[in-house]
């Protein structure tokens, strides 16, 4: 799978793959364990119009006020 994702140039064809290897990592054979997950809080005041996301990325973007 990872010689074909370094490879192909085919869009459908690489993502397939990744998505074969998605479901290796995750169902299959997995990869990792979740050991804790993290709470974040976010306040402002409401005049502001501002969305805070999921993550703990804080995005000023323009598309992200109003």
């Amino acid at each position: 799978m990872l010689t074909l994702m370094q490879t192909e140039l085919d869009h459908a064809t690489r993502k397939n793959a990744f998505r074969r290897m998605l479901e290796i990592c995750e169902r299959e054979d997995p990869v990792y364990a979740v050991l804790h997950q993290n709470a974040t809080f976010t306040a402002l005041r409401r005049d502001i119009k501002w969305h805070a996301g999921a993550s703990f990325a804080m995005d000023f973007r323009a598309r992200n006020w109003g």
